[in-house]
């Protein structure tokens, strides 16, 4: 059984992906299947703060989370999340991109 899903995220290749690993019993996307981050998986991180627990929600590896977010924060030049033993906290910078996108 599918937990029900948006129409647009039933479109999304990427998900489709997890959707089929998870239905498999796969943990889902892995760090070669993944050069990007979703808009909705920065969001998930930022809410979970913890990149392991937001891994376990999109069926997507941590470390594919993390090279991920790694890559845009390359491509921003700037640092979106700190990160320490207890999870991810936005910093300011992040906290203005979370704002931005969860608006929209």
């Amino acid at each position: 059984i599918v937990n029900p899903i948006s129409s647009q995220a039933l479109c999304s290749d990427r998900y489709m992906k997890r959707l089929t690993a998870k239905n498999h019993g796969n943990e889902g996307i892995n760090a070669n299947e993944s050069e990007f981050i979703t808009i909705q998986d920065l969001l998930e991180v930022a809410k979970a703060g913890n990149i392991s627990k937001a891994a376990k929600e999109l069926y997507i590896s941590q470390p594919a989370i993390s090279k991920a977010i790694s890559k845009l924060e390359d491509s921003l030049s700037t640092v979106l999340f700190t990160r320490n033993s207890r999870g991810v906290q936005l910093t300011e910078e992040g906290q203005i991109l979370f704002e931005h996108t969860s608006s929209a």
